[in-house]
């Protein structure tokens, strides 16, 4: 199952929704993230902790035929609900994130700094589906995207 998930991540890219806000242009982009699972940092049964996932994402623009490469990191926060305090918190769950990434493109170098609410398998840094707001500053324009976001990382058991 997971290899298919994997499979279908590379294949069907991410779909991400654009405004620029120095020109007030609207644009969509494809993307395909590869996510690689960093790993856990656990406060505790009942504390909660963080997964780290790193990615390099590739997007294309296309009213622009602009290219992109983004390298970054996603910081998940998971949260363990009260009805789990007697028992260790269900694998599947809501997580709140942060990223940060750098990007160099066609249109533009700079920085991406983003979050949102993604649902998945925190254990292994599964992001079933995300929601996810991105704001993206370059030397040529200032940006915010938008998009339902999957990320399966490549090193899933």
């Amino acid at each position: 199952m997971v290899g298919t998930l994997i499979v279908a991540e590379l294949l069907i890219p991410d779909l991400r929704f654009e405004r620029s806000i120095t020109d007030a242009e609207s644009r969509t982009v494809f993307s395909v993230p590869l996510v690689w699972h960093g790993g856990n940092l656990e406060l505790g049964k009942t504390s909660g902790g963080f997964v780290f996932n790193h990615f390099a994402e590739v997007q294309y623009q296309h009213s622009q035929r602009a290219v992109r490469g983004l390298l970054g990191e996603r910081i998940l926060f998971h949260i363990p609900r009260a009805s789990d305090a007697d028992h260790y918190w269900p694998q599947d769950t809501w997580m709140p994130f942060v990223e940060v990434a750098g990007l160099v493109g066609r249109d533009g170098s700079g920085v991406a700094v983003g979050g949102g609410l993604a649902y998945g398998d925190w254990q292994h840094g599964v992001s079933l589906f995300g929601l996810v707001v991105r704001y993206v500053i370059t030397g040529d324009e200032r940006r915010v995207d938008f998009a339902l976001d999957f990320q399966i990382p490549l090193n899933t058991d």
